[in-house]
């Protein structure tokens, strides 16, 4: 998909690319379509551009699991301000600035493990981001105001790490605790026959 394939389609609602073999996304694609509501992708994306999903304020999802990418890029969902669930590629090494800037409905998320850098402002602005997973032994290297502190943030390093993250992340060495806790998965069922496919 080109570089500003989707710009500004304000009366797109939604798309299921989930059965093509789309692999790469261009920067700007789908910015500013300010009435999708959801964006269905397929396994195997190996890159996104910049800017792909900004100020697409409805989106309140993305599922990026079966993703290849290495790289979150510059503003990709930044302004996303529905946005309450993201699933990162487990391939994933560098999170670029301004990433999720202002997802202010994100509640969680999950760093994978091999995530080296996280740039300036990634997750400024996520206001009600409460519970940050990183699963990586070794703490990645943080730009400016990568994360918005607020009371009822945690960022939850794994066993026997917490010293090393409160090191490394002295900022934000208030909120780091030590343990990972188990994800709750949410299913939503509205015809019989959907609930084994959703688990």
């Amino acid at each position: 998909i080109g570089q500003k394939a989707f710009y500004q389609c304000t009366s797109l609602d939604a798309l299921d690319l989930s059965h093509t073999q789309v692999t790469t996304i261009g920067q700007w694609a789908f910015r500013e379509c300010s009435a999708i509501t959801s964006i269905l992708l397929p396994d195997g994306i190996t890159s996104l551009g910049a800017n792909a999903f900004r100020n697409c304020s409805l989106l309140t999802a993305l599922d990026l699991s079966g993703a290849t990418m290495t790289e979150i890029p510059n503003s990709m969902c930044e302004g996303c301000t529905a946005l309450s669930s993201i699933l990162l590629p487990a391939t994933v090494t560098d999170i670029r600035e301004k990433a999720f800037k202002d997802c202010s409905a994100l509640k969680q998320i999950e760093l994978p493990k091999g995530v080296a850098t996280i740039g300036d402002n990634a997750f400024a602005g996520c206001s009600k981001l409460n519970a940050i997973r990183v699963l990586g032994d070794k703490p990645a290297t943080l730009g400016t105001g990568t994360f918005h502190k607020h009371d009822g943030l945690k960022i939850y390093v794994p066993a026997g790490k917490a010293a090393d993250y409160k090191a490394a992340w002295s900022e934000y060495a208030d909120y780091i605790v030590e343990g990972i806790p188990n994800i709750k998965k949410v299913v939503t069922v509205s015809k019989v026959g959907e609930l084994a496919d959703s688990l």
